[in-house]
């Protein structure tokens, strides 16, 4: 096999196993519960996500990227269609806006404080 196809397999593997390491954090929400065990199973989603090494293709190998790897990231898109959990929604903000600008725009301090908790979920930003 490949390595874009070895890595589809583990994708796959990925998100068969993902949903029983978010129960374990929490159960599921009952629907219009916006209460703590959201964010208790968003922390484990993007922890196992970022443990698996596939929260941040386009990042440095250093706070846990894939050093800038379109064609694993294209892999990982179409893996991931209707498997990402709703509980991702909770990175939105630290993840989707807040991130990026510390890894292009940060200091090195900034980007060491920052880069790794905040991939990982450790940290959730608003």
């Amino acid at each position: 096999m490949s390595e874009v196809e070895d890595f589809r397999a583990e994708v796959r593997a990925f998100f068969d196993r993902v949903p029983s390491v978010m129960d374990a954090a929490a159960p599921p929400p009952e629907e219009g519960d916006d209460g703590p065990a959201i964010v208790l199973r968003a922390k484990a989603w993007r922890a196992a996500l970022f443990d698996a090494g596939l929260a941040a293709f386009s990042y440095p190998a250093a706070f846990g990227g894939r050093n800038d790897r379109p064609d694993l990231a294209a892999v990982f898109q179409q893996e991931s269609h209707g498997r990402i959990p709703p509980e991702d929604a909770v990175f939105g903000i630290g993840v989707g806006m807040a991130l990026p600008v510390i890894r292009d725009h940060g200091t090195d301090e900034l980007r060491e404080r920052f880069l790794r908790p905040g991939l990982r979920g450790d940290e959730v930003w608003c």
